[in-house]
């Protein structure tokens, strides 16, 4: 499973100076994940740590079955109404990068340096399409275990 961040289907861009002050408004993300008890425990003890660093931040953690998730999030992201975070399985990274639902990692915040750094090269690669990093794993699964007994 990846951690990936949503955009519109056409981004804006916008040309201008931009200065950032502290604010004493509580802004609220938004994050989405399928359903599965033992993530969705440790995500909310995640999101309690970064939420007690982080006061101003408030992380709005929905869930839904995973029958239901990749046609909630591919129906919601491009109509503008979908989450401002989601974890997505990584065989739908080029599918959501080829749509213009994902923006890649900013590189003054996730150096690739720094991704290569954390996780094994494949873990890595998962995260990576047409030569930028798009996702930050949170979780790696085997998908299959062949064992001669």
């Amino acid at each position: 499973m990846i951690l990936v961040a949503c955009a519109p289907p056409t981004p804006v861009v916008v040309e201008k100076e931009v200065i950032i002050t502290a604010t004493p408004e509580v802004v609220e993300i938004e994050y989405w994940q399928y359903f599965f008890d033992p993530r969705v425990d440790a995500m909310n003890r995640l999101i309690m740590q970064f939420e007690a660093e982080n006061p101003n931040i408030h992380v709005k953690h929905v869930t839904f079955p995973y029958a239901e998730f990749n046609e909630k999030v591919a129906a919601s992201v491009p109509a503008g109404v979908g989450p401002d975070v989601v974890t997505l399985y990584y065989g739908w990274l080029a599918m959501y990068v080829d749509a213009g639902y994902l923006v890649p990692l900013p590189e003054e915040h996730f150096p690739p340096e720094m991704i290569e750094k954390e996780f094994f090269p494949m873990v890595a690669e998962r995260s990576k399409f047409l030569g930028k990093y798009w996702t930050i794993p949170t979780a790696v699964r085997t998908l299959a275990l062949f064992w001669n007994k």
